[in-house]
């Protein structure tokens, strides 16, 4: 079997890993010729996506990229009073069995890159289309060549040109906001006093989040605010200091000094997608942000990638050749649980910045929401599913 993986990024990698694993040998990474590097990102991985990674012999290795996240504070972002602080460590550890961890996303790319054997064949190319072809999956790349196999992945993020072929689910929605980021050096932001949990503060119209990645050499910084004019989606378009200032004006003075740490920022538009009805057709299939673009208010879209990286090698190699029913189950045990977690992400942009934020719901009521049981508070359905154990039960290795 001929596995075509549209898409190096978190999701594609780890899919090439896991299919190695499960010792499908025969695979083609077709990566974007611009890669999607020094971007400035930060990146949390929770608990369900660390079983994944443990099982590709990868948390070794994950340790010494990242470091285990304390929790998260939250804070009022005018005044800065706190409104709940759910602890993280060694309590997630005991819970759901592994931690939750923050890292440079680019430190896990190459994490994962390094995991991947000779026998992967690399196309640095674009990919500009898919089809099929009688019973044969077929890319067509920017330079004209096609390539063939006999299942399709598409892995190519938001704006996915296989989602086009899956479903014509129209235009992505704008949704008011706009999303800078940032790494600050560590030897500067380490004048800000903050410890290794994730730090949000929100109120109405803007929040702003901040964690430390590569155990201590940056401290990421992510700032939302609501915007008249709609911005483009990407990940590389830079912004300027001054409007990102300008676009927080009279926050609580922790959050000022940051925001005047940051030199040269990214920015974004956020987009509202729709949940896709299926998650294939024919030999063709999507995932990750191709299929449940997120919102970025649960921290959740990459450990979503490597879950459905799991779910999708696991179905390859169990259908004995029949890319019907391994697709076919991969949208069964992936589709409802993964569009659950894009939709919490858009609930959690409500709370953050549409009218239902900590201001106007008051703290006791914050608090009754997010609090949920245990360390997990409200993502403690998220964070306590392990997919690699649940595939197992459900299945023969």
């Amino acid at each position: 079997m001929r596995v075509l993986i549209i898409g190096a990024g978190i999701g594609g990698l780890a899919l090439a890993a896991c299919l190695e694993r499960r010792g499908v040998s025969d695979v083609v990474l077709v990566e974007q010729a611009v890669k999607q590097r020094g971007t400035g990102a930060g990146i949390q991985i929770t608990s369900n996506a660390v079983h994944v990674l443990e099982w590709l012999s990868l948390k070794d290795e994950l340790e010494k990229i990242g470091h285990i996240s304390r929790g998260n504070i939250y804070r009022d972002i005018d005044d800065g009073h706190l409104v709940l602080h759910a602890e993280g460590g060694d309590q997630v550890s005991e819970m759901y069995g592994n931690s939750n961890y923050q890292l440079n996303r680019e430190d896990l790319a190459n994490m994962l890159r390094r995991r991947l054997s000779k026998k992967i064949q690399l196309y640095s190319e674009t990919c500009v289309g898919v089809r099929m072809d009688g019973k044969k999956a077929v890319a067509t790349l920017s330079n004209g060549e096609e390539i063939r196999g006999d299942v399709l992945i598409g892995a190519d993020g938001v704006g996915s040109v296989t989602r086009n072929y899956i479903s014509d689910d129209g235009a992505a929605q704008f949704a008011g906001v706009a999303c800078w980021r940032s790494l600050i050096p560590g030897a500067e932001a380490a004048q800000i006093p903050l410890d290794r949990h994730s730090h949000a503060w929100f109120g109405k119209g803007r929040s702003v989040v901040a964690y430390w990645v590569g155990h201590g050499a940056y401290l990421n910084f992510v700032g939302s605010v609501e915007a008249d004019e709609e911005l483009r989606s990407s990940w590389r378009a830079k912004g300027t200091a001054q409007d990102l200032r300008n676009s927080f004006q009279g926050v609580t003075p922790i959050v000022r000094d940051l925001i005047e740490m940051v030199r040269s920022p990214f920015i974004t538009g956020i987009y509202k997608h729709r949940p896709l009805d299926r998650y294939y057709k024919d030999s063709i299939a999507v995932m990750g942000d191709a299929a449940h673009p997120m919102m970025p208010y649960m921290a959740a879209g990459a450990g979503q990638a490597i879950e459905d990286s799991f779910a999708l090698a696991w179905c390859l190699d169990s259908a004995d050749g029949n890319i019907a029913v391994a697709l076919s189950e991969y949208d069964e045990r992936r589709r409802c649980r993964a569009n659950r977690v894009q939709r919490a992400s858009e609930e959690m942009a409500n709370i953050y910045h549409h009218g239902n934020s900590v201001s106007t719901i008051g703290d006791t009521a914050f608090r009754n929401l997010v609090r949920g049981t245990g360390a997990g508070h409200f993502r403690d359905w998220l964070w306590s599913y392990n997919i690699v154990r649940d595939m197992r039960d459900r299945s023969v290795d």
